[in-house]
């Protein structure tokens, strides 16, 4: 039995129980860190927060061994079985953070870069020079709209409308 609790505030996840079929499952409860959370959108583009159906998670074990798995959102039913897979170069495990997505999404509409979005995920990249983990809102617009998951401060946008980002922000 692999019992999964996801708090939503908290990017710990923690695992209890064995499981013989998920190579990756502790045999004691152990945390797992999270190194990304990648967000499903309802038709492949949401407006609001309602329009996200769940997420895949990447988490990381203190065996060094990579796990994703989808949770669909408290008002939908879903989950999908932990599958090993190699860990990704390039991210930090994220121990916590403080913007939801549903923030990040309302932060992303406050700045007026379109309406409508058609991904949206949580990741530390190494390459990026913060001190945070950070939302990544891609747009329809095609453009990538990169905000604070502690500070919710937006950090950068392509660079099509970076100087208009400056100007939104001053």
């Amino acid at each position: 039995m692999l019992t999964l609790i996801v708090n939503n505030t908290s990017a710990s996840t923690i695992t209890t129980g064995t499981d013989p079929d998920v190579p990756c499952n502790p045999v004691v409860t152990r945390e797992l860190l999270l190194l990304s959370k990648t967000g499903k959108i309802k038709n492949g583009a949401g407006k609001n927060k309602e329009d996200v159906l769940g997420f895949e998670y990447l988490v990381h074990d203190d065996n060094s061994q990579c796990c994703e798995y989808y949770l669909a959102n408290s008002t939908l039913v879903g989950i999908k079985k932990t599958e090993p897979v190699p860990c990704p170069c390039g991210i930090k495990a994220i121990k916590d953070y403080k913007i939801t997505y549903a923030e990040a999404i309302e932060i992303f509409h406050s700045l007026n870069f379109g309406d409508t979005f058609t991904g949206i995920r949580l990741s530390w990249p190494l390459n990026l020079e913060t001190s945070e983990p950070t939302w990544h809102i891609d747009t329809t617009l095609g453009h990538t709209l990169i905000i604070g998951a502690n500070s919710g401060k937006p950090i950068c946008i392509s660079r099509y409308y970076h100087r208009e980002l400056d100007r939104k922000l001053a």
